[in-house]
């Protein structure tokens, strides 16, 4: 049975949720072998754990057929996870980094954004993302179905990976693949009848296709129908038995039994001992699953700490007044989310418009404006002021005394 290896954060109850990769690869007849960086909790703590010396034993010691990598935070993990494919000869690669939501939701900081795209991206057979990151990434809006075939190549050049940007309402559903020289649209999928679309993850359904032998475009399709329940997993043909051939009966003479050679206790060989990094890796992967199990049976009495024991050594809390940027993040337009991601040099000279940037002075005080009381005092005031006058001008021209 071929492995998959599967490497992503998982969010409880989330399309992130790696139970969902898993059970995508099981179904699929593969072997799961699956790398949690961190754990995300619906009641806001998180943990995480240390995978360096599992990468490690994964690239050097085991043999994988394909490579998945899912939502990933950490950016220590995403930068030795880069290198490890940079410098060991490793299985074809499936992305899907989850940079930015369908809703337009940032779901990864700055730093870790830019890590993905400098390091990781350069690595990876085929990229999968939405209309929003596509836009990112190209670093131009896609209003119409043309512009996504332009961004699919534009990343195609930059980054060398074959793209799969996933259909939404302005493409009616529709795909796009880019394969290098070739870029094709891949028509809406209806979900089978009855069918949960939340119960696979496409890009682990791509790399299972991928570690089956199939080429990109195919990976690609494949893992499109397999989500959405009109496509299942066909083993290839098994060989007819063959028949039983006649056999001519032979009369055998016995023959004489020739003694057996004594076997002494201690010249049996003894078993090699089980390999202690294999042993670590298989407790890994049960406490894995130990874990993303006691996520759906246990209760939270305070959100300030992690009620349940941690598991091993190698397990790092982290408060929960820290709760990652993908999780409490807003929605906000997608051309607010390429302007901060551009560059920008130092020797590009500032425009000055014109002298409407410049503030004019303040023409008499008018910090009593903001007092409606204190106007209608002013007034009042300047008002028995000039009726006083009056009064003394008129007292003049008639002559009488003013006392």
């Amino acid at each position: 049975m071929k492995t998959v290896l599967a490497i992503s954060d998982t969010v409880e109850n989330t399309e992130f949720d790696l139970s969902r990769c898993t059970a995508t690869i099981k179904d699929l007849d593969l072997d799961p072998m699956v790398v949690v960086p961190v754990f995300y909790w619906t009641d806001g703590t998180s943990e995480k754990n240390e995978v360096t010396e599992i990468i490690d034993y994964v690239f050097g010691e085991c043999e994988t057929a394909a490579v998945a990598i899912g939502y990933m935070t950490d950016e220590s993990v995403i930068s030795y996870l880069s290198d490890k494919l940079e410098n060991v000869k490793h299985a074809p690669v499936v992305a899907a980094p989850s940079l930015i939501s369908d809703k337009g939701e940032i779901l990864v900081t700055e730093d870790t954004y830019y890590m993905i795209i400098d390091n990781l991206l350069p690595k990876v057979q085929l990229l999968i993302i939405n209309s929003l990151e596509a836009e990112t990434l190209c670093g131009f809006e896609c209003p119409v179905k043309n512009d996504l075939m332009r961004a699919a190549k534009k990343i195609f050049n930059d980054y060398g990976c074959h793209v799969l940007i996933r259909g939404n309402e302005n493409t009616d559903g529709e795909s796009v693949l880019c394969v290098g020289d070739s870029t094709v649209w891949i028509e809406n999928i209806i979900p089978a009848p009855g069918f949960d679309t939340k119960k696979y993850t496409l890009f682990a359904a791509a790399a299972c296709a991928m570690a089956l032998g199939g080429v990109t475009a195919e990976a690609a399709i494949f893992g499109l129908e397999f989500v959405n329940g009109v496509s299942e997993f066909q083993k290839g043909p098994e060989p007819e038995p063959e028949a039983p051939k006649a056999q001519t009966p032979v009369v055998e003479t016995p023959k004489a039994e020739e003694p057996k050679a004594e076997v002494k206790p201690e010249a049996v060989k003894a078993e090699p001992a089980a390999v202690p990094m294999a042993k670590k890796l298989e407790d890994e992967r049960q406490k894995m699953d130990d874990l993303i199990q006691r996520a759906k049976s246990l209760q939270y009495s305070s959100r300030s700490r992690f009620n349940a024991p941690i598991i091993g050594n190698s397990m790092e809390m982290i408060p929960p007044a820290k709760q990652p940027d993908s999780l409490v993040s807003p929605a906000k337009p997608l051309r607010d989310i390429a302007r901060n991601i551009e560059f920008h040099t130092d020797d590009e000279p500032t425009a000055v418009t014109s002298a409407i940037e410049k503030k004019p002075e303040p023409r008499s005080e008018v910090s009593a404006l903001s007092n409606p009381s204190e106007r209608i005092k002013n007034e009042t005031n300047s008002s028995i002021r000039q009726l006083q006058s009056l009064k003394d001008r008129l007292s003049k021209m008639t002559g009488s005394d003013s006392n």
